[in-house]
Order: structure tokens, then sequence, then C-alpha cells
């Protein structure tokens, strides 16, 4: 991957880690750990390796992709980022009480349906939320 100065991203990285691909020395300031091992620990085989660079998060980057270059095994590895779930009428809720996303949802487990009406109701005009 030499040649012009391009941006890597932590998906090459890992990429690289996983296929056993080789990466000049001028693009690991570009190396990212915490996203590369993050990545790393969505699979059985590497999570054990991925938080062992956790532990030592002070080395250098150019180490820390040397180790898990050399210990991961060679294979295609896939897997989906974990996202948050997203609750219908949590906005309603944070915008009416003035709370963040946390109590947005301790508040929504108090509420009935038909009370997220009424304040869904409240806050709509003309086809459009306002925000107090």
């Amino acid at each position: 991957m030499s040649g012009d100065k391009k941006k890597i991203g932590p998906f090459d990285w890992v990429k690289s880690i996983t296929n056993k691909t080789v990466i000049d020395n001028e693009y690991f300031n570009q190396y990212n750990p915490f996203l590369t091992n993050r990545s790393l620990s969505n699979f059985y085989d590497c999570v054990l390796y991925a938080n062992e660079m956790n532990r030592f998060w002070q080395l250098d980057n150019d180490i820390q992709f040397c180790f898990l270059n050399s210990v991961i095994k060679k294979g295609k590895r896939y897997a989906k980022w974990e996202k948050k779930d997203t609750v219908a009428h949590v906005e309603v809720i944070k915008n009416w009480y003035k709370v963040n996303n946390q109590r947005a949802m301790e508040i929504l487990t108090l509420l009935t349906p038909d009370q997220i009406g009424e304040i869904e109701k409240k806050l709509c005009v003309g086809g459009r939320f306002i925000k107090r």
C-alpha cells in the first residue's frame, strides 16, 4: 500500500491484519488502536489478542500492529458493528421533558401509549414537531 500518501481507515488496518498484507511504516501515524481492537474483538479468535493490546495501550502503533499481525491467523472475517436500537417516541419525550436519552428511555417505560399520544399532539404544530 505504498505510493501516494493516502488515508488508511480503521477497516483497512483490520483487513491488513486478517489478510496478512504489509503496510508501509509511513502510514502508522494513521493507525487507530482503539478502533482496530474494537473491530477485532467481534471475532472469537481475536478477542483475547485485542484485549491484550487494550491492556498495553501505551505501546507504539507499529508495535501494536506487528503484534496483532503476527498472532492472528490469516482468514476472512465478517461482522456487523453493534448499533444502538432506536426507540420510537424518544425524541418526543426528550423535547417535552428536556432530558437526555437515558432519562427519556426511563420515562418512556412509565408512560402509557395514550399519554405519549397526548404529548405528541401538543408538540405537533402544522405536521411538524416543535422544540420547546
